[in-house]
């Protein structure tokens, strides 16, 4: 499954990315485990549960969904607006959530939070890209 409007860091995958000193490597991971112990804990504190509602199958036939907390919020929002994660730009017309999630993204811009007040960063599609 895959998270509509949204681009998380990456976390390293392979025995190599976990070994790697790669300075943009590092950012990348840290930003990566943030993001997901932030997600982790969201879903804890909604008692384990979240709402999915798929809009889409991704070329890998991964589902595409919007994930919803058990009081309605929308994990993307937050993620976005707590500057751990990005609106996933390729896919913002099909997002279904895009006025919210790019205004969550203007504010987190704006005010340096997360992933904006750290100039190392690379968004999590370049780092991919240049780690073909």
């Amino acid at each position: 499954m895959r998270f509509s409007c949204l681009d998380a860091p990456e976390v390293p995958h392979t025995k190599q990315e976990r070994a790697s000193y790669d300075p943009i490597d590092i950012d990348q991971f840290k930003w990566g485990r943030l993001a997901r112990n932030r997600l982790t804990q969201l879903i804890h504190q909604a008692g384990d549960r979240v709402a999915l509602t798929v809009v889409d199958t991704d070329r890998y036939g991964r589902k595409v969904a919007d994930v919803r907390l058990s009081n309605g919020a929308l994990v993307q929002e937050i993620l976005i607006r707590e500057g751990l994660a990005v609106v996933y730009k390729q896919y913002i017309k099909s997002c279904s959530n895009a006025t919210l999630v790019e205004q969550a993204e203007i504010q987190a811009r704006q005010q340096k939070i997360g992933v904006w007040g750290d100039p190392s960063f690379i968004p999590p599609s370049e780092w991919r890209h240049n780690n073909k």
